[in-house]
């Protein structure tokens, strides 16, 4: 963008660049399997239809948390058994 003053004596430019960055829509996530036995290893990925230098941050229950860990997150050789778990994926854009 360029913006110009001027009079009768003299003139000026100034000049600046921005970026215009698209929302985060149509995040999602899929699974390798939605039933796990113990010892198996689970893998999830996230996906968005649309966005600006998206960034993922994942929750496994209270067990852990990963933040900025890209579209894939995996669990190897899964030891607990008896529960239903919740994995939750936030996008993070740019930072906001």
């Amino acid at each position: 963008m360029t913006v110009r003053a001027s009079n009768s004596v003299s003139n000026e430019s100034a000049t600046m660049e921005f970026v215009v960055e698209k929302p985060v829509v149509g995040l999602s996530i899929n699974t390798s399997s939605e039933y796990v036995q113990v010892g198996d290893d689970v893998f999830f990925e996230a996906f968005v239809t649309s966005g600006t230098d998206v960034h993922f941050d994942w929750s496994f229950c209270d067990l852990e948390s990963v933040a900025d860990a890209g579209m894939f997150y995996q669990i190897l050789n899964f030891i607990v058994s008896g529960c239903t778990f919740v994995v939750s994926i936030v996008h993070v854009q740019d930072g906001k």
